[in-house]
């Protein structure tokens, strides 16, 4: 399965594109091949009513595109470029009502960071594979996410789906991450979910805020990390749901070239980072307490093992950095 995005400004001839092959672009929803290409003599795929609308692509489309033979050649060449202003645009999704929930997006100086909860039947509260989507932490002053509601799997999501059912009994957490600290502004994009509304809570201050109606202004300490404070409600009154306790245990994630460290451990504690080649990178002792902050040295790059010794207790996690900037978690294990 291929992906094709047609940027330049000019369409595209896509007869000439392959060589002893064909390829065409279905639209599922009207049943019906909408381009071809077709170098083959005597083949033709337009059996399906609807017709085509022929080879030429219009620019600024992106498709999904499988082919039916292995190894055929593909080719986009400036040579394909035409001039068609008769080609329309194809919109081949259906229109649909947008899922239940909000966009939360929390906003610093002209820094912004966002998260968003969709509410659907076919969801749950634990992992959804391709609808639950972890965050790649882009190294801005603050960052927003939330972690599963089910179990905090040691993942940051920039998208999770939830059910429907039982909505207004589940709690969302919200980890903020912001070195910096300082004043921070959130607000919502919220599509009802029935006659629920949805409430930030601020557990320090105890506010609630209606984000249909409201946005929420605060000043966030300096080495802000996690969750803990924040969560978010999808009920009829602020006060109905119970919102539970933080899970003990050891967490683990990157944010802004740090590792950061959150949960109880000794002062005898230990970090140590690797490369997957087995090459250390850094090998240093915790302060103790909640919270621990790692500075990533700028050099190192591309997929990178965390190990936490602490007495008899062992915590791997592994990371992928982009250059200078850490995505988010890809597994964590721990070891007795």
């Amino acid at each position: 399965m291929l992906f094709f995005f047609f940027k330049q400004k000019t369409a595209y001839e896509m007869l000439r594109s392959l060589v002893g092959s064909e390829m065409c672009i279905r639209d599922r929803v009207n049943a019906a091949y909408q381009y071809y290409a077709v170098p083959i003599s005597g083949f033709d795929p337009f059996v399906t009513p609807g017709g085509s609308r022929g080879s030429i692509i219009q620019a600024g489309q992106g498709f999904m595109v499988m082919a039916n033979y292995d190894d055929a050649p593909i080719s986009f060449t400036p040579e394909m470029r035409t001039h068609s202003t008769g080609t329309v645009l194809l919109k081949s999704a259906a229109e649909e009502d947008p899922c239940p929930g909000l966009q939360l997006k929390v906003k610093q100086g002209d820094k912004e960071s966002l998260t968003t909860i969709v509410y659907n039947n076919e969801m749950s509260t634990g992992l959804d594979p391709g609808y639950d989507l972890g965050q790649l932490a882009s190294g801005r002053p603050v960052e927003i996410y939330t972690i599963l509601a089910a179990k905090d799997e040691g993942v940051n999501l920039a998208r999770q789906a939830l059910p429907v059912a039982g909505a207004d009994t589940i709690v969302v957490s919200v980890g903020i991450d912001s070195e910096t600290g300082g004043e921070v502004t959130f607000s919502a994009y919220t599509v009802p979910l029935g006659t629920n509304k949805f409430w930030l809570e601020d557990r320090l201050t105890g506010i609630f805020t209606d984000l249909a109606r409201n946005a929420y202004t605060v000043t966030l300490p300096a080495k802000t990390y996690g969750t803990g404070r924040f969560y978010l409600k999808s009920a009829s009154t602020a006060t109905s749901i119970e919102t539970p306790e933080p899970e003990p245990g050891l967490r683990i994630w990157t944010s802004n070239g740090k590792v950061i460290i959150k949960g109880e451990v000794s002062e005898q504690a230990r970090c140590e980072v690797y490369y997957v080649n087995g090459g250390k990178i850094l090998d240093m002792r915790l302060t103790g307490g909640e919270l621990n902050t790692i500075d990533l040295p700028g050099g190192s790059k591309g997929m990178l093992i965390v190990r936490v010794v602490d007495g008899w207790l062992c915590f791997f996690f592994s990371s992928r950095r982009r250059h200078t900037r850490c995505s988010g978690v890809s597994w964590a294990r721990r070891c007795v």
